[in-house]
């Protein structure tokens, strides 16, 4: 007879060990040592199975507690559970019963129940473990079952390993009504219904802990895992693929007991779910309370649903998430969605090293509101090819009270079949605020980036070939410093209805213009400012502002259809300040400013032009134009407008003129190359 070794059986992973060191007697009674200690078999006798009678509807029957050994394979009919522990005849107290496989297989028939059946026992205080127990660590394979491969409901402790389940009409494993549950080196496949089960008991005075490890599961009809109501959860080394529900199915529950809050913990670590009906990862809080979640090297791909969802719907849930070296990609839906709907509850959530492509729906998704504040940070995130946005944050059901924040760090959005990144905000729910650096937003079918009603900066940020425009800004404010907006197929960096300030930057080869800012609501906007800046070749105007107080310091706008060109409407109050700007070679003028009341353009150079380096329309008045350079223009300097200041010019004549000044303007007297060197009127005009 095979008995295994007592070392195979390890109870002590169930609870807490205490080891406490105590001194020896300092006077021992006289005369021989003799053994005192107890015999493992006095500690815990073991049973052949063989030994074990059956009972009615099962093979074997163990109604006591103990270790029980197979010593051979088991065959059930039809009717029978193979293995059935049922302690509901012995008084309360606490019991342990062990049963090891030892590698010999439970082969169910037709009709058959449960591979192996357990059902609490009133008042006991049950710990429960099936494992294999062979020293060469060969599972034990429990199949064709009727009902499940295992089945343990109310046990207080369970632990199961060492099992290839397969073929069962049920669960693969059900665990049930518990307070602690081990499941590890489990094979699973072709359960008809979720492959591992394990639901804890609803007691809030307990920790309950749920721990799988190197368990792999695949082609059931549920979910592969599915883990409900336990405070503290950890999935290592799954392995989970082609069921017909989802990869992981983990909803905790945080409690309140006696003791106060307790924060729920859930890690995932090295998983894999992948090519499933549903969700690969489906996380749902139960309860309100606090949440940890943690995920380290968790791909979840090819899935029917989403690759890793997120859900918190209860009132005063805080919620902490972070995300390790993922992969969330070629799902049908989402790759990463987060959906808050916990009134007055926080959530922060960082995503680094993770990579979302080739999902049907966005890379990575958030839902926020009703909520009271929401943070998420994105480092070094792969996002691409996914068929809506990469980034998609959107407004869900109510709003954000006090603020949702988005960081993102040199991440990449491309390719996707929308925007790289979609702010799709309102202001009616909440304030939003974003800060984006070192990101590249390119080769997107719409917008690089498209942010609506929220409020951020950018910085050192690339939007470039995108099909829509490379940053669109609806609403709110952005402050950007050292961005590309190149190739676009709309404009470079646009903005609508906001307050904007752009330095450092550049936006050229652009379809449409290449900064292009209006305020079409008329409202109460900062001026746009635009320092240190470019927007050459163009198909439209290298800047157009429509409606807002414009502001261009040290700007060049060359070989667009127009360099710059200032509107507004009638009557305008808006005024446009430019110095140092450089508009060279565009198809019609170098500056055209309308609509215009005050303002000033100094020191600019406007050549080669096909039109006016300058022109004033004659609804442009009160401004100053000084100290500006025209040449080789079809015409140099135009200001059609009333009470402008036009001193210290310098324009070569051209087939439209040099400088041409309408009356009701002040200008000092013309000056010509023969009285160039009188210094007669310093504050003249230079033809040439």
């Amino acid at each position: 007879m095979n008995i295994p070794a007592r070392a195979t059986i390890c109870a002590a992973l169930l609870s807490p060990m205490t080891c406490v060191c105590t001194a020896g007697d300092l006077a021992p009674p006289a005369g021989p040592v003799a053994p005192t200690m107890k015999t493992l078999d006095d500690v815990q006798p073991w049973t052949p199975l063989s030994d074990v009678p059956a009972g009615p509807g099962a093979v074997h029957l163990i109604t006591e507690p103990g270790v029980y050994f197979m010593t051979e394979e088991l065959s059930v009919g039809a009717g029978d559970h193979g293995i059935q522990i049922s302690l509901n005849g012995l008084p309360p107290g606490e019991y342990y019963v062990c049963i090891v496989s030892n590698g010999f297989p439970i082969r169910l028939g037709p009709g058959s129940l449960d591979g192996i059946h357990y059902t609490d026992g009133v008042g006991h205080d049950e710990t429960i473990e099936i494992c294999s127990g062979h020293p060469q660590n060969i599972i034990s394979p429990i199949s064709g079952a009727g009902g499940s491969g295992v089945h343990l409901e109310g046990a207080d402790r369970v632990a199961v390993s060492g099992l290839h389940v397969t073929n069962c009409g049920g669960d693969g494993v059900h665990v049930v009504d518990n307070r602690v549950a081990h499941c590890t080196g489990l094979v699973v496949r072709g359960c008809g219904g979720d492959g591992i089960e394990t639901v804890a008991a609803l007691s809030g005075s307990y920790v309950c802990r749920k721990l799988n490890t190197w368990n792999s599961v695949s082609q059931c009809g549920g979910d592969a895992v599915r883990i409900v109501n336990y405070h503290d959860v950890r999935l290592e080394d799954l392995n989970a693929s082609d069921c017909m529900g989802n990869g992981a199915l983990v909803h905790p529950r945080a409690f309140v007991g006696g003791s106060g809050t307790a924060t729920a913990r859930i890690t995932m670590v090295r998983c894999i779910v992948s090519s499933h009906t549903l969700n690969g990862v489906d996380a749902e809080t139960q309860t309100p309370g606090t949440y940890k979640f943690e995920l380290e090297v968790v791909d979840a791909l090819g899935n029917s649903g989403n690759g890793i969802s997120f859900l918190h719907p209860h009132p005063d849930t805080n919620v902490s998430l972070s995300m390790d070296g993922f992969d969330a990609s070629s799902n049908g839906l989402d790759g990463v969605v987060t959906t808050h709907n916990s009134v007055g509850g926080i959530s922060n959530a960082r995503l680094t090293n993770g990579s979302m492509h080739t999902n049907g729906g966005d890379g990575k998704k958030v839902k926020g509101g009703p909520i009271k504040y929401i943070a998420i940070h994105m480092e070094d995130c792969i996002i691409h090819s996914n068929g809506d946005s990469g980034v998609h944050v959107l407004p869900d059901a109510g709003s954000v009270d006090d603020e949702i924040v988005v960081e993102m760090d040199a991440c990449t959005s491309s390719g996707n079949g929308a925007h790289g990144v979609h702010f799709n905000w309102n202001q009616t729910n909440g304030p939003f605020r974003f800060d984006l650096e070192g990101c590249q937003l390119s080769t997107n079918t719409l917008d690089g980036l498209r942010a609506i009603d929220a409020s951020g900066c950018g910085i050192d940020n690339n939007c470039n070939s995108n099909g829509g425009g490379g940053t669109v800004v609806i609403g709110g404010a952005m402050q950007v410093t050292g961005g590309t907006f190149n190739k676009n197929g709309s404009d470079g960096f646009r903005s609508e209805n906001s307050s904007c300030w752009v330095r450092v930057s550049q936006a050229s080869g652009n379809s449409g213009d290449g900064f292009h800012v209006v305020d079409i609501a008329g409202l109460p906007l900062d001026p746009f400012r635009l320092e240190q800046a470019a927007a050459n070749g163009n198909v439209g105007r290298g800047v157009y502002t429509l409606d807002v107080d414009a502001e261009l310091l040290d700007v060049s706008a060359n070989g667009n259809e127009s360099g710059v060109v200032f509107g507004g409407s009638d009557p305008s109050t808006k005024t446009p300040t430019f110095r140092w700007v450089r508009c060279v070679d565009n198809a019609f003028q170098g500056i055209s400013v309308g609509n215009a009341v005050g303002g000033t353009i100094r020191d600019s150079v406007c050549s080669g032009n096909g039109e006016y380096g300058i022109w004033c329309l004659a609804d442009a008045n009160d401004g100053v134009i000084q100290g500006n350079h025209c040449s080789a223009n079809l015409g140099g300097i135009r200001v059609d407008g009333t009470q402008n200041v036009v001193q210290q010019n310098t324009a070569t004549f051209g087939v439209l003129g040099g400088v041409s000044v309408a009356a009701g303007n002040l200008t000092g007297l013309p000056v010509d190359a023969a009285t160039i060197n009188t210094h007669s009127n310093p504050a003249g005009n230079v033809e040439k």
